[in-house]
């Protein structure tokens, strides 16, 4: 048994990005996550964006006005108990058409991808498809059926994973 069992959750995942409008836009967007909190330090250069989907609960919580700089926005995102995604912009990196992350591979690096489940994979492809999200693996009949993985702005992998379904 875990010792953290019913006392610890995951609580975020960070990725950097290079341009942080697409970056949010993308898990905005077209994933439908809603941004809960930010904080920039011009100093460092660079700023971070916490983003979540938010159960009905949790957004009649929130307040509408609710400045996502604010120190009540980080408060609130610490009652969530659903994940984070937190997004890392190092200020500059969004001007320099050459600068690249290594978004991963699992045969190379040590981060693979994010994972979102989805009502409707087929439903869920289409409109991603209609969209313009480039793909890295569709799903197929036989072998991997139940998952899709599209590519987010920055080349990092994000895995689509029907609902209900024991990913492949």
């Amino acid at each position: 048994p875990s010792a953290g069992k019913g006392l610890v959750n995951l609580s975020q995942t960070m990725i950097r990005v290079k341009d942080p409008a697409a970056s949010l836009a993308f898990y905005g967007h077209v994933f439908g996550m809603q941004l809960i909190a930010e904080k920039h330090f011009p100093d460092a250069a660079f700023s971070l964006y916490f983003l979540a989907h938010l159960s009905d609960a949790e957004l009649a919580r929130l307040p509408a006005d609710l400045d996502p700089s604010s120190q009540a926005a980080f408060d609130f995102m610490k009652t969530l108990w659903s994940p984070v995604l937190e997004l890392t912009w190092n200020h500059g990196t969004e001007s320099d058409a050459d600068f690249t992350y290594q978004p991963g591979d699992a045969s190379k690096y040590a981060f693979g991808h994010t994972g979102f489940i989805v009502d409707d994979l087929v439903a869920t492809c289409d409109a991603l498809d209609a969209a313009g999200v480039p793909f890295a693996k569709r799903p197929q009949d036989g072998q991997m059926k139940t998952i899709a993985f599209v590519v987010d702005p920055d080349g990092y992998k994000v895995e689509l994973i029907q609902r209900g379904s024991i990913a492949e």
